[in-house]
């Protein structure tokens, strides 16, 4: 589901990657891809996922302030035996006195 953020504030995201049978999968392993723009600049990561305690969910959170306000794309694939993904937007809200950060590195798993 679209989740919306305001510029600065850090960003969760819980995954789990479902298989045919409709079940939660436990993957070896998982990634998470980003599209944004930092001060007019397009950027693109590939962050790993964390896997929690029972290897099923997935998660990761990401630092927004060096986001332009926009509609994000991301996309979370798990490598493995059985292929799956999941994606959806977030979308970065900024108002006229949320300042642009400059300098800021590229957004990290925290």
């Amino acid at each position: 589901m679209p989740q919306t953020e305001i510029r600065g504030n850090l960003a969760d995201f819980h995954i789990t990657f479902i298989g045919p049978d409709g079940t939660g999968l436990t993957p070896p392993s998982a990634k998470f891809y980003i599209i944004y723009t930092s001060l007019g600049v397009l950027k693109r990561d590939v962050l790993d996922l964390v896997s929690t305690d029972d290897g099923v969910t997935w998660d990761i959170t990401i630092d927004t302030a060096p986001f332009d306000a926009q509609t994000v794309s991301w996309h979370a694939r798990c490598a493995g035996d059985i292929p799956a993904a999941v994606e959806d937007t977030l979308t970065i809200s900024a108002n006229s006195a949320n300042p642009s950060i400059l300098g800021v590195v590229p957004p990290r798993a925290v």
